[in-house]
């Protein structure tokens, strides 16, 4: 005390700032420090992701979709997404696109130099023993239009074509076809993607389309709205029994017309009737289900409490984060995203040490299995003739009170009685200040092109 006796007021002023200019000093190296812990920890994440998903930092799936340094090896790929993909990055984020029509380009140019007519067993074999149905059908057509393919078009080649042609040829149709992009992209550049080898495992070198079919089921998430009609056009698109909706059609005409126009490119003027496209059926449409593996794998919930499973549903009822909801109620029913419900599921098998049911989470196949052996445990709280017997859920139409339509979902619907003691009017009064619930004026089955 003896020291700050002596000094001035000014000289205890200018003391007292220097304490502060430290103070800021400290405080500044202080977060410093916590940003480069919190960067070292990004890394560290990232690279576990890299261990477990087999990405290298480089694959384009591990950076910004929206940052410059976004790389590819292939220059086509590139321009591809410069032109189709980078000036939609957030509508496709927003209707949860993005990713998948990403990994599908990173999937391509990684490993889409094969020939996008397949030889023997879909390996880079010789150009004279076609093994696949199209590929036979090709060289029936003229006796070099295979050669010329096999040799010459690449797999990347051809579905950036087709990608290309169907955006291209969707646009004429209007304004409204970036409503449409994400399935549009997801549809082209994956329609062909089992031609890849060894991405035909569990099938017959004759049915690339379903081995594309499986490759993209896997890909694409649980819960995406067109999820259903994409993969049915991917596999039916060689197929002339086929009935399907504007998606399958688009994919045809811009199959067919990629085909015309690399036939041209490479020297064969060859003039290919659209009728060639359409193959017969070399599957059933309606395979005798006495004979078919059951779609999904059984998965045992004998030691679940649905009580508990509803009870933890009901408290996300209703529940806006981020601008998005898990599920919402509506004239006596909640609709659920079935991945909401396996979640839940597998909140209680930690509890209960059912780690095997856990473990359902790591494959979109196994998060299926369990989502659907939910739905059959919950079978008497759906409606009756909303969901047919085999599906997890359906898609349904959401419209406003100004009548503007949100982008179909994918939710299992349930009676609203099955949340109880959770009360009707409780669960409503959610609503209550939360517009984008309270816009909801009619929800209804989705039927595409309607």
């Amino acid at each position: 005390m003896g020291f700050l006796a002596t000094l001035s007021f000014w000289d205890k002023i200018w003391m007292a700032l220097g304490l502060a200019g430290l103070l800021l000093l400290l405080i500044r190296f202080h977060f410093k420090l916590a940003r480069k812990e919190k960067d070292a920890l990004i890394r560290i994440d990232r690279f576990m992701d890299t261990r477990m998903t087999g990405q290298s930092d480089n694959h384009p799936c591990a950076m910004d979709h929206d940052s410059q340094c976004l790389k590819w090896k292939h220059p086509d790929i590139g321009m591809f997404y410069k032109g189709y993909v980078e000036p939609y990055t957030q509508l496709l984020r927003r209707i949860d696109a993005l990713d998948t029509v990403v990994d599908l380009l990173a999937l391509l140019d990684a490993e889409g130099h094969c020939p996008s007519i397949a030889g023997r067993g879909h390996q880079h074999g010789p150009a004279d023993k076609p093994a696949d149905l199209e590929a036979s059908r090709w060289q029936s057509v003229r006796h070099n239009a295979y050669a010329i393919l096999h040799e010459n078009v690449s797999l990347r080649e051809h579905s950036l074509n087709v990608a290309s042609m169907v955006v291209e040829q969707r646009k004429k149709g209007g304004r409204d076809f970036q409503m449409e992009l994400g399935r549009l992209l997801i549809v082209s550049l994956g329609h062909d993607i089992g031609k890849i080898p060894g991405k035909s495992k569990g099938h017959a070198a004759k049915d690339h389309c379903m081995a594309s079919r499986d490759v993209l089921d896997g890909m694409l998430p649980a819960d995406y709205p067109s999820r259903d009609e994409i993969l049915a056009a991917v596999r039916d698109h060689h197929f002339s029994s086929a009935s399907g909706g504007a998606l399958l059609n688009h994919l045809k005409t811009a199959d067919h017309k990629a085909r015309q126009m690399e036939l041209k490119k490479y020297g064969c003027e060859a003039t290919i009737a659209p009728s060639f496209f359409k193959t017969a059926a070399s599957h059933p449409t309606k395979p005798d289900r006495a004979s078919q593996k059951p779609r999904y794998a059984s998965v045992d919930l004998s030691w679940l409490e649905l009580s508990q499973l509803l009870q933890l549903v009901a408290a996300r009822i209703n529940v806006v984060e981020k601008g998005k909801y898990e599920a919402f109620s509506h004239a006596g029913m909640v609709y659920v995203y079935p991945r909401l419900l396996a979640q839940c599921a597998c909140h209680l098998a930690m509890q209960a040490g059912r780690m095997e049911v856990v473990a359902h989470m790591a494959t979109e196949e196994k998060m299926e299995a369990l989502m659907y052996a939910i739905r059959k445990a919950l079978e008497e709280h759906v409606p009756d003739k909303l969901i047919g017997a085999g599906y997890i859920g359906r898609k349904f139409q959401i419209a406003s009170g100004n009548g503007d339509c949100m982008n179909p979902g994918f939710y299992l619907p349930l009676k609203i009685s099955a949340f109880t003691p959770a009360s009707p009017s409780e669960i409503e009064k959610r609503k209550q200040g939360v517009s984008l619930l309270q816009s909801i004026q009619s929800v209804s089955i989705y039927y595409p092109d309607s």
